[in-house]
């Protein structure tokens, strides 16, 4: 049986807004993490915010938020994964969902449409393609996964690519739903 923890990544460093958090900006009236967790929650079976600042503001989405393991450092996703995937509370998950604070739009069957393609490969990690590229940050990884992912990490590995490129990731075809790729990165996208 599968559990699932959707994890909301939300530690970026913001270096396109000026350095604001970008989980916190607002986006057609909302912060842009609230779209987020609005499209993840009903898929999945709990939800927890990987962050590095602001831990007031996001304590008010009621959800389990977790300080990445940079310290301020913005060593990159793979912190903030390993930082809420070791939690104690969450060794029972079975699986883990990736998805970044800056895509709103992600679909009904995000989370569906990867699992049931990791469930029926050997694979331990699944991430979206879009038709034209990988979507590094948004995958779902087997529990199973976090040990290569840490001694990557641990070796000094930091970008996601590179490590789902190395494991050999089954890659899930999302072609017939690019747009829900797009991801906010400036204050102009904020306001469309």
């Amino acid at each position: 049986m599968t559990k699932t923890l959707g994890i909301v990544l939300s530690g970026g460093r913001g270096s396109r807004i000026g350095n604001a958090d970008k989980g916190l900006q607002l986006y057609q009236g909302a912060p842009l993490v609230s779209w987020v967790i609005k499209k993840l929650k009903p898929q999945v079976d709990e939800l927890a915010i990987s962050i590095n600042r602001n831990k007031s503001e996001y304590a008010k989405f009621a959800l389990s938020t977790v300080f990445d393991k940079s310290n301020g450092d913005w060593l990159g996703p793979i912190s903030g994964i390993l930082a809420v995937s070791q939690e104690p509370q969450n060794q029972p998950f079975s699986h883990f969902l990736i998805c970044p604070c800056d895509s709103p739009n992600i679909s009904k069957n995000y989370v569906e449409r990867l699992q049931s393609a990791l469930l029926k490969s050997t694979k331990n990690v699944a991430v979206a393609h879009d038709g034209k590229r990988v979507q590094n940050l948004h995958c779902l990884m087997s529990n199973k996964a976090i040990n290569a992912l840490q001694k990557y990490y641990d070796d000094g590995g930091r970008s996601m690519y590179s490590w789902l490129k190395e494991i050999k990731a089954l890659e899930v075809d999302f072609s017939d739903q690019t747009k829900h790729f797009i991801n906010i990165n400036t204050f102009n996208e904020l306001d469309t």
